[in-house]
């Protein structure tokens, strides 16, 4: 039986708009669909860039270059989860137009641009 294949959504924007915030938000409104028979309830996954750099990125850096393969390793494994029936919210820091290009045919990401707003 084949999954279906759910969007990967990719939150970017500067270091502490709201992204992790944001995603996991987004996932525990789903997860409280569950009673409700949501079709996504516990299907959504965050893959948040902290947790990420953590794990599976622990080698890399903050330099351009770094920052890149970061990137291809957090696109390569929503794609995964994707395919695998996830709903992928992914909340890491995409700053380069070259990488998000680089990005769009691995996961064919969602792209949202996360904007800390005062509210003076």
């Amino acid at each position: 039986m084949q999954a279906t294949r759910f969007p990967v959504v990719w939150l970017t924007g500067n270091s502490g708009a709201g992204k992790t915030t944001l995603a996991f938000g987004v996932r525990n409104h789903f997860n409280e669909q569950a009673d409700v028979g949501s079709p996504l309830a516990r299907r959504v996954v965050v893959l948040d860039g902290d947790e990420m750099r953590a794990t599976v990125s622990v080698d890399e850096g903050l330099s351009p270059e770094d920052r890149r393969r970061h990137n291809l390793r957090v696109a390569r494994l929503a794609h995964l989860l994707s395919e695998h029936g996830f709903l992928v919210i992914v909340s890491v820091i995409a700053p380069f137009k070259k990488v998000r290009d680089e990005l769009q045919p691995i996961c064919n990401p969602k792209w949202v641009y996360v904007k800390r707003t005062g509210l003076e």
